[in-house]
């Protein structure tokens, strides 16, 4: 542990940084309450469900897995946790992995205070640490599964650690932030492929005039997670880094990816001007103030954004890894250019804090609210004595199945769930399943004279019971067999 504490710091490090990660996991515990709908629906389908289905032996199968383009090595771990979990009597465990991922976030806010205290004390430490803590998307992104957001965090610390492993003299702690920075590097690119070229950059500047050794431990570090995923699709998959060059060959050679929309190469800077609102000048101006070294973030970020901008399909969330990049150089040149020069720094600090979480209040809650309709039914169905099934009632052309519920991982119950796409089939398999949460017909108009409306919202998402029980037996592979048919 001592070779974590910055040279020269008080005994006051632990306890702040401390307090520090209390304050950020706390909020983030409170978003994954409030807030359980998925930042987007991969989040469920491509992690969550998968998991699922490897701990438990239910749970929805996508495209992608019957392609073979999604690897088992994140999903893997999730199965793993989830069966700790129900050890431990845990039943909710959708709501589990994401403390767990909150949990697992946290080195991010280490980083950020860590190099703080390292450079500047306790109010640099401060400024960077509540930027971590309570910036929106890294708040938000904290207790997420999707691999941008896994990945960028640890994109993040691997950064970090290279930028204080620059200015470093020592060889002992050269050569463990090395190590670290190498390891996280690789890490980033094991989670998500698509994050490698900027790994790749940043490994470069892990090569230094008189850092030969270091350098090396880097590499030997950086092998470990590499191996990891490669052995990973050996064993599940067909071959060694199947997800990486079959997923490649789907969506950029086939182009299967821009069938799910294309967008203009400046969406992502569109998109974060309106989320961010008033922040994102003052982060672009501070991220030019940070200073020389701290120009490395900014360099990494700036090409995960450019050759992000160059592929048809975008979501906001791809580019994630960029944002905690910036916000650390932004951090920085708030601190230079304000706060030091303020004193005492803490109302400052209290500030930053205060303005961060009402920009995630204000720009963010709207968008995390939208569909929280779905999972709520469905655990207010689970928690119901008599309940047997559930049924989905969705437009087949809207992918709306997506915004009504968690699928398996959502459930609190041993029960089957079903996809349907119209009241006709809900009269023929209604046998299956006596709950039914509907996302296309809402109030004006009823499943059938067999349901009883429990409750509806928005006029869109809908909840119904059926009082009879369930006469044929459950089939936990409809849901999964259903949509594999409407994929095609």
């Amino acid at each position: 542990m001592h070779i974590l504490r910055p040279s020269g710091a008080r005994p006051g490090f632990y306890s702040a940084l401390t307090l520090c990660l209390f304050m950020a996991f706390a909020a983030r515990l409170l978003v994954a309450i409030v807030w359980p709908q998925p930042w987007r629906p991969d989040e469920i389908f491509q992690y969550m469900e998968p998991a699922h289905k490897l701990a438990f032996g239910t749970g929805i199968t996508t495209w992608e897995w019957h392609a073979g383009i999604r690897s088992w090595l994140v999903p893997g771990i999730i199965a793993q946790l989830m069966k700790i979990g129900a050890a431990c009597g845990i039943t909710q465990q959708l709501l589990f992995i994401r403390i767990c991922t909150a949990f697992f976030s946290l080195p991010v806010v280490i980083a950020f205070f860590w190099y703080g205290w390292r450079n500047g004390g306790s109010a640099m430490a401060w400024t960077l640490g509540v930027s971590a803590a309570f910036w929106p998307d890294i708040l938000s992104g904290g207790i997420r599964t999707l691999g941008e957001f896994l990945a960028g965090n640890v994109l993040c610390v691997g950064v970090i650690c290279l930028v204080a492993y620059r200015q470093e003299s020592t060889t002992r702690i050269c050569f463990f932030l090395a190590a670290v920075s190498g390891f996280c590097l690789s890490l980033a690119a094991a989670i998500r492929f698509q994050i490698a070229p900027a790994s790749a950059l940043a490994f470069l500047f892990l090569l230094q005039k008189g850092k030969i050794k270091p350098f090396f431990i880097g590499c030997l570090a950086a092998l470990i997670p590499v191996t990891a995923l490669g052995l990973t699709d050996y064993l599940t998959l067909e071959q060694a880094f199947q997800s990486v060059f079959r997923n490649y060959h789907y969506n950029q050679t086939l182009g299967v990816a821009n069938s799910f929309g294309k967008k203009w190469p400046g969406y992502y800077v569109q998109k974060y001007a309106l989320l961010w609102g008033a922040l994102f000048p003052a982060l672009i101006f501070f991220c030019i103030k940070s200073g020389k070294e701290r120009r490395i973030p900014l360099l990494v970020a700036i090409f995960i954004v450019f050759y992000h901008s160059l592929i048809p399909h975008k979501e906001v969330s791809f580019v994630y890894s960029a944002v905690p990049l910036l916000v650390f150089c932004a951090a920085c040149g708030c601190y230079t250019h304000i706060i030091a020069r303020l004193s005492p720094a803490a109302m400052p600090v209290a500030g930053l804090s205060l303005l961060l979480l009402f920009a995630f209040y204000s720009s963010y809650t709207p968008y995390l609210s939208r569909g929280n309709y779905g999972i709520s039914f469905e655990l207010q169905a689970t928690h119901r004595h008599d309940i047997c099934g559930i049924g989905l009632l969705t437009d087949p052309q809207a992918d709306t199945y997506r915004e009504i519920g968690a699928g398996y991982s959502g459930l609190t119950k041993h029960i089957p769930l079903y996809l349907l796409t119209s009241p006709e089939e809900v009269k023929t398999t209604q046998q299956h399943y006596n709950y039914l949460i509907t996302s296309t017909y809402g109030e004006s108009g009823s499943p059938g004279a067999d349901w009883q409306q429990i409750k509806c919202k928005e006029d869109s998402v809908c909840l119904y019971h059926r009082p009879s029980g369930c006469d044929d037996p459950p089939d936990f592979e409809q849901f999964s067999r259903k949509l594999h048919t409407l994929s095609k």
